[in-house]
């Protein structure tokens, strides 16, 4: 236990320090793999890029983006691209509030219409409730969802006791419970962290919730259009494994039993929303470039952006 607790620790503080199957799966002929575009001509979207973080995520620590190096590989081609923060772990409709009056500042100073929403994990809900609940449908043209558990995560419902995960599993998750809060007391110093509430956001992220309360409460807005990635990893022959994959290992064999596929902490099959787009061959953590670049052989996450703002162009967003 000591050691599992160990692990996450410094799992969480290396974050912080160095820092789905929808309406039919759609062909990725928009994309071009996880290369970007070859053409010399500078892409650009309609709207403006907004990136949501995930939970424990971050907009900047130490120049350290969440999406790493991202924003700044995307303006670089000419896009316009805004990283937001909101309070890392709380409910959705905390983040959610927060969000909107940063949507509503991009547009003012853009002088946009709308905004193309990207988002990481958590940061998918807030994106979902933003739209429906707030009332932001008219503001959003598009919801880009990246291993976010619409469907709820195994991983929650282990935490907060809902599943029988086995003793391995249990340790695991009590030791993400323990590290958060040693972190959030002790040894993090975060600006702006805002308000926390552990037990609230697990309780968004388990999967009675979101199947049974958030899904009535979001429904889609039929004037955004939705599309969904997900992701896979495979611990059995990791190339370059990193800190992430002794901890996440363990979840991802757990939620494989029952659900299949699975990045570590999201299943293929609940990280579906709207247009079923692909799958990322990575953990959670790689799907966003953690941590510091480092990904599965053949896997380029600031490639991978750049196809998916590539693809919203060419569809007028």
């Amino acid at each position: 236990m000591r050691v599992v607790s160990t692990c996450i620790r410094g799992l969480l503080l290396c974050a912080f320090l160095s820092t789905g199957y929808g309406c039919g799966r759609e062909g990725t002929s928009g994309l071009t793999g996880w290369h970007g575009a070859s053409s010399e001509e500078k892409p650009h979207t309609r709207y403006p890029i907004v990136l949501l973080h995930g939970f424990f995520g971050w907009q900047q620590v130490f120049h350290i983006d969440y999406f790493y190096q991202v924003p700044k590989h995307l303006r670089k081609l000419g896009y316009h691209v805004t990283a937001t923060q909101v309070t890392p772990i709380n409910r959705v409709t905390v983040r959610a509030a927060q969000l909107a009056p940063q949507i509503d500042k991009i547009l003012k100073e853009t002088g946009a219409e709308k905004v193309n929403l990207i988002a990481h994990s958590m940061g998918g809900l807030d994106g979902r409730y933003l739209i429906s609940a707030m009332g932001y449908g008219d503001r959003v043209a598009s919801l880009t969802t990246i291993a976010t558990p619409h469907s709820g995560s195994l991983v929650a419902d282990a935490i907060i006791g809902a599943v029988d995960a086995g003793a391995e599993v249990k340790a695991a998750a009590r030791a993400i419970v323990q590290g958060t809060h040693h972190l959030i007391k002790h040894e993090l110093t975060v600006p702006d962290i805002g308000p926390v509430d552990l037990n609230g956001a697990l309780n968004d992220l388990s999967t009675k919730y979101a199947t049974e309360t958030f899904a009535a409460m979001t429904p889609d807005d039929s004037r955004v259009y939705y599309q969904s990635w997900s992701g896979s990893a495979t611990f059995r022959h990791r190339f370059k494994p990193d800190i992430f994959d002794p901890i996440v290992a363990v979840a991802h064999k757990f939620i494989e039993k029952t659900q299949g596929a699975n990045d570590g902490l999201v299943s293929t099959a609940s990280a579906l929303h709207g247009v079923d787009r692909g799958v990322v061959p990575g953990d959670h953590l790689d799907e966003i470039g953690q941590l510091l670049g480092r990904a599965p052989e053949g896997f380029e996450h600031k490639a991978f952006y750049q196809g998916i703002v590539e693809d919203l162009a060419a569809r007028g967003y």
